[in-house]
């Protein structure tokens, strides 16, 4: 196996450790399910965390999330969810299922499906990850209660926005694609989302493209991966059909996903399972900017009777949101954050 290190060198610990672990889950293969975390421990210096083989594979994980939560002041970990997709394939091993929803399994499935925003998505190996959603606020790890143990973990943060509607395009090919399955993708969106009236093709790639960027200006324009204006690609590099692995690489952005309207107006991205749009008097799924993450959460409240500061959360997974992924959104001192439980 080759591992596909991380080429910017500047990212920091631990996204740099959660970089390289999507990489090598699609890749690595091993009997013993704690190796796929254990066996590369060695790459993130420092770490206060030593497995311990008297206990089960759910305990070493969750202490490990645990641990990056408290040693980095980071959450970024919460991009790589994986307990609601891992609950429903059918090759889980049951040593994974019932994880706590913040716990990543690593397991290699869900994590391209959707790629995930905080760690460079498809573009994982090849840029850096420039989103900062949280404008460079950490984590505080400070709980009445141990989160390994438990299982639960309390995050601060504040709900920023809710999704207010949910289109059914679904993409689903990524390579043998024409005009003919652009243009049903873009239809579908502009009859179920409002404020989309004037998209067209242009506007989906070039939506698609500059979230595959994560966070950097993209080097080639929509109009040049469709091949509707000049450059993007020198014409030695044509024979390598540049223009159709650019096509494919915005689409991938659709994988596991669904464009979104939220209820403040905002275009986004939101993960294909769990999300809920709102209907009647009920409000949509909450978007969350949480101190320590620099892409957004969106939420599930676990039982809707209990009061905000003291009910719990289920992590659905992470979304891309215009408007706010560099920070815009955060308005609120510290000190005002509100508190999560995360299960």
């Amino acid at each position: 196996m080759q591992l596909k290190t991380d080429s910017s060198t500047d990212t920091p610990q631990p996204l740099r450790f959660l970089r390289l672990m999507v990489n090598v889950a699609q890749e690595f293969a091993t009997q013993e399910l704690g190796d796929r975390l254990y066996g590369f421990l060695g790459l993130i210096d420092g770490l206060d965390f030593v497995p311990d083989y008297k206990t089960t594979v759910k305990e070493n994980f969750t202490r490990f999330a645990a641990t990056i939560a408290r040693q980095y002041g980071s959450v970024d970990f919460l991009s790589l969810w994986s307990a609601n997709l891992d609950d429903m394939l059918k090759d889980t091993p049951k040593e994974l299922l019932g994880l706590p929803s913040w716990v990543p399994s690593f397991s290699a499935i869900p994590l391209a499906a959707p790629f995930r925003l905080a760690v460079g998505a498809i573009r994982s190996v090849t840029t850096r990850t420039r989103w900062n959603t949280a404008a460079g606020r950490r984590h505080i790890y400070d709980m009445a209660f141990d989160a390994a143990h438990t299982g639960r973990l309390q995050v601060r943060g504040q709900i920023i926005d809710h999704i207010d509607t949910i289109s059914s395009a679904r993409i689903a090919r990524f390579w043998d694609t024409d005009e003919e399955y652009l243009t049903s993708i873009v239809t579908q969106i502009k009859s179920d989302l409002s404020g989309f009236e004037d998209w067209t093709q242009v506007e989906l790639i070039n939506f698609l493209n500059t979230v595959s960027y994560n966070g950097e200006a993209p080097r080639e324009s929509a109009e040049q991966i469709l091949g509707l204006a000049p450059g993007g690609f020198p014409d030695e590099y044509k024979h390598l059909h540049k223009h159709a692995e650019a096509l494919a690489i915005s689409l991938n952005m659709g994988r596991g996903r669904r464009f979104m309207r939220t209820e403040k107006g905002r275009a986004g991205l939101a993960p294909f399972i769990g999300s809920v749009a709102r209907g009647g008097n009920e409000e949509g799924s909450v978007i969350v900017i949480l101190h320590g993450c620099i892409v957004p959460i969106v939420l599930r409240k676990v039982d809707e009777s209990e009061q905000m500061e003291d009910n719990e959360w289920k992590v659905v997974g992470d979304c891309y949101v215009e408007g706010i992924m560099f920070g815009e959104a955060v308005n609120w001192e510290e000190g005002a954050a509100r508190t999560f439980v995360l299960v």
